[in-house]
């Protein structure tokens, strides 16, 4: 754990009912290896966390709540608005970019200087072509390695257009949710892997929310 004096906590507008109660239980699931504890909620969000309507929907260890039947959602979904600006949480390189199979989005993996990987799911890769130029080309379920240096907070991208919600995953939104996103679902979805090998909760790692 960190010292007191250590842990960032950031003033924070609950857009929902429940979600900040849902974030308090949320953010103390699972470790931290030893070698990364410090690090315990001192990170940077990869949106703005004031962000207008900024929700978390889909949380760390739970089933995946788009495909129950794919296993476990070892990440964090931010739903925010089409074209929010993703930033990373620290120094590092982008090492890989890729063209998702299932909704043709871009994901990006990144490697922060802590040794812990990051994955960044669904940006719209249109947008970002001029900054990566690797992807331009690729096609849908293709891949191609970087060697991009990024700074703490440096934009890489933005929120792309998911798509809609439908079944069981639309009946457990809340209502004042609804109002806002209808039954869309345009989020990042963020992981965070320690050295490749060990999921991490992300809410672990990112500076708290008061």
């Amino acid at each position: 754990m960190l010292e007191r004096s250590k842990q960032q906590v950031i003033p924070h507008q609950w857009a929902f009912a429940g979600d900040k109660k849902r974030y308090c239980k949320e953010s103390v699931k699972g470790f931290l290896p030893e070698e990364i504890r410090h690090l315990m909620w001192s990170l940077d969000w990869p949106v703005d966390p004031n962000t207008q309507n900024m929700h978390l929907n889909c949380f760390y260890d739970m089933p995946n709540c788009g495909l129950p039947s794919s296993g476990k959602h070892w990440g964090v979904d931010i739903q925010v608005a089409v074209g929010t600006h993703v930033l990373t949480p620290e120094t590092g390189k982008i090492v890989e970019l890729s063209i998702n199979e299932r909704q043709a989005m871009l994901d990006i993996i990144m490697i922060g200087n802590s040794g812990i990987y990051y994955i960044f799911g669904h940006l719209d890769w249109k947008v970002i072509s001029d900054k990566f130029a690797e992807i331009r080309g690729l096609v849908v379920g293709e891949e191609v390695r970087v060697k991009k240096e990024v700074d703490q907070r440096e934009m890489i991208g933005e929120v792309g257009y998911f798509g809609r919600m439908s079944g069981k995953f639309l009946e457990t939104v809340q209502e004042d949710v609804k109002n806002v996103y209808g039954d869309t679902n345009s989020h990042l979805h963020i992981e965070c892997w320690y050295r490749w090998k060990t999921p991490i909760n992300p809410l672990l790692l990112f500076k708290r929310l008061s």
